[in-house]
């Protein structure tokens, strides 16, 4: 089967689920399965990574695929609200444009949350392209961000993340909650 995997962390970022990502991937490859990783270029934590601005670039990692692809890229520890949404919503918006060129690539798409606009490269290649569409959910992303503040509980921005977050459970072929 070949898989291809949307995550906002990867390695060498030094992060809990770019390292869970990774170790599902290696052990998917190991089980015979072709994995091919989209990511943003390695920037979390932010500073501690040179700025990558290439739109695309490839390398494999244990046997799996890693495609980093362009995104924002914060250049402090707390780049603002502005800055976070363009971290988070640039990589997926980049992801679904690299789906529509190389969705028969792939049989089915994984994407992995946090945060929960990965889910954003989902939605296309279950609804356009038929594919197979599996949510590693990881993380209550929408109540972490209103715990630190980051997101204001009962917003219009708290109330659209429930909104897309519930279409892309409801959307998908498959969810796997850790919570």
């Amino acid at each position: 089967m070949k898989i291809l995997v949307i995550s906002q962390h990867f390695p060498p970022e030094k992060s809990g689920n770019a390292s869970r990502i990774f170790d599902m991937c290696s052990h998917l490859q190991k089980m015979g399965e072709y994995v091919t990783v989209l990511a943003p270029h390695p920037s979390f934590p932010p500073g501690s990574f040179k700025r990558k601005w290439s739109v695309f670039e490839s390398r494999k990692m244990n046997d799996v695929n890693i495609i980093n692809l362009l995104a924002w890229q914060p250049k402090n520890q707390d780049p603002g609200f502005v800055g976070r949404m363009a971290y988070y919503l640039s990589f997926p918006l980049h992801a679904v444009i690299w789906i529509f060129f190389n969705f028969r690539k792939f049989d089915v798409i994984i994407t992995s949350a946090p945060p929960i606009f990965t889910g954003i490269g989902g939605i296309p290649a279950k609804l356009i392209f038929k594919k197979k569409w599996v949510m590693d959910v990881r993380d209550l992303w929408i109540n972490a961000s209103i715990s630190l503040g980051f997101l204001k509980k009962g917003s219009l921005f708290e109330k659209m993340s429930r909104v897309y977050e519930q279409f892309c459970y409801s959307s998908a072929s498959f969810d796997l909650r850790y919570y």
